[in-house]
């Protein structure tokens, strides 16, 4: 499965799809979302807070249920994670 896009496929698996209606992710952030302990936009950071962990430790812990987390954004309108697992 290439950038989450949805297929067929032969194992059966759980597919689990989080959306906002919020800003979007510029393509300039995307490739920061799951480092560890980097924050895709520092102006959320200093209002929310939070470490930069939880999207880093998601995507690890996907892919060693053998499954993995992806993420598509249309910069000012919208978002959404995908996380697939095999069933």
């Amino acid at each position: 499965m290439a950038d989450g896009e949805e297929q067929e496929s032969a194992i059966p698996y759980i597919l689990f799809k989080i959306s906002d209606t919020g800003v979007g992710i510029d393509p300039e952030r995307m490739g920061k979302l799951f480092q560890p302990f980097t924050q895709a936009d520092a102006s959320t950071t200093r209002k929310y807070g939070g470490t930069g962990l939880g999207l880093a430790i998601t995507r690890n812990l996907s892919r060693i249920m053998g499954g993995d987390t992806f993420v598509k954004s249309k910069v000012g309108k919208s978002y959404s994670f995908t996380i697939i697992l095999p069933a």
